[in-house]
């Protein structure tokens, strides 16, 4: 999951099922500090830089054993994909 607040009063999240991994140069580069292998599935979890901010990034890896911690992932959604918070009240704010 991408957790980012835009603002004091939005955040926008992303499910780690939703990210697909890019070509190097596209997309947004994802630091990886932790890699989760849970049975058949793995999880990167890491940190994008947005410029501005950092942003911290769960995703979900189409197969195991080939990323590790440093690693650095390039990521993108598709158009949809992202969810609009309240950031005080926890309200999602997209439909």
């Amino acid at each position: 999951m991408l957790f980012r607040s835009l603002t004091p009063e939005v955040t926008v999240g992303v499910r780690p099922e939703a990210w697909h991994l890019v070509e190097p140069g596209a997309g947004i580069p994802v630091r990886v500090s932790l890699v989760e292998e849970l049975g058949s599935d793995g999880f990167a979890h890491g940190t994008a830089d947005l410029g501005d901010a950092t942003a911290t990034v769960a995703v979900r890896l189409p197969s195991r054993g080939h990323v590790g911690p440093d690693d650095v992932l390039h990521v993108a959604i598709p158009a949809g994909a992202a969810h609009v918070f309240d950031t005080a009240t926890g309200r999602r704010l997209s439909p």
